[in-house]
């Protein structure tokens, strides 16, 4: 969550939709009373929060001058394709769980894992506008945008996007928006999930990943780049037949109905390309 109210400007940051590219560079910029960090606190009535996500219902009942600067400022968010986003929210769930590293685990402890939120969000009442901290990567991307039927958001872009909605933004905060494009970190280095390629690696988890950071130090980067590249895939590649199995993708299309349609329409809206 962003405001600034010199610009009279707000970033409505939907979990797991490349938001931390845009709102850690804006950090110093952020003139929202309740910004972080930390982000992760008590709230005196809903206890533990998220108040880097927040939904706009959450917002409007508990934090009435942030939902009216959302409201009356130019708001800005990014969404994501559901399906891909739902399979960072399962790498975002086991990294906040305990702490584990997606590398660590095994397909069978994956699944598992992912099993276990498909449950958890099964068995919520369909009402709920605000999901635990714990759960708070899996909230529907359509609660960040539309409040009762009507969208309250004025621009959305997808992902795909992400370059030109820093651009915008650095237009809408004139000189101090130069801060934003310098800064702006790349996808991959923003909350990447990383997986080993080989099940041997992964077992020798302990001796592997020390040793390479010992070879890091005093390898030059592009040979690190290239050994990285050998060892690790990334997620989506290397769990590519669970998340693409038919009972995942069957609880994305119910579950997340809305952000498909919301998606969809903001692709096509922003014609539909990716950025160079």
């Amino acid at each position: 969550m962003f405001i600034n109210h010199d610009h009279r400007i707000a970033f409505l940051h939907i979990p797991k939709c490349a938001g931390t590219t845009v709102r850690r560079p804006l950090e110093p910029l952020n003139q929202w009373e309740a910004a972080g960090p930390p982000w992760r606190r008590e709230h005196p009535e809903l206890g533990l929060l998220d108040f880097a996500h927040l939904p706009l219902a959450v917002l409007r009942d508990f934090f009435p001058g942030a939902f009216a600067s959302v409201v009356e400022y130019r708001s800005f968010a990014l969404v994501r394709d559901p399906y891909s986003r739902f399979a960072s929210s399962v790498s975002e769930r086991i990294r906040w769980n305990g702490g584990a590293l997606l590398a660590r685990l095994s397909r069978a402890e994956l699944k598992k894992s992912l099993d276990t939120s498909i449950g958890y969000l099964s068995r919520q009442d369909s009402s709920l506008c605000c999901l635990p901290p714990g759960y708070i990567h899996f909230q529907r991307q359509r609660d960040y945008i539309v409040l009762d039927g009507e969208p309250v958001v004025d621009a959305v872009y997808p992902v795909e996007r992400v370059a030109r909605l820093r651009e915008k933004l650095s237009a809408c905060l004139g000189a101090d928006g130069v801060k934003l494009t310098e800064s702006a970190p790349s996808a991959r280095q923003v909350n990447a999930a990383l997986m080993y390629r080989y099940e041997g690696l992964r077992r020798t988890h302990r001796v592997v990943a020390p040793l390479m950071a010992r070879l890091r130090r005093v390898l030059p980067a592009p040979t690190s780049r290239r050994i990285d590249d050998w060892m690790y895939v990334h997620r989506d590649e290397g769990a590519r037949s669970l998340f693409d199995s038919d009972h995942v993708r069957d609880f994305v299309s119910s579950y997340y109905a809305d952000d498909l349609a919301l998606y969809a329409r903001v692709v096509r809206a922003s014609g539909g390309e990716r950025e160079p």
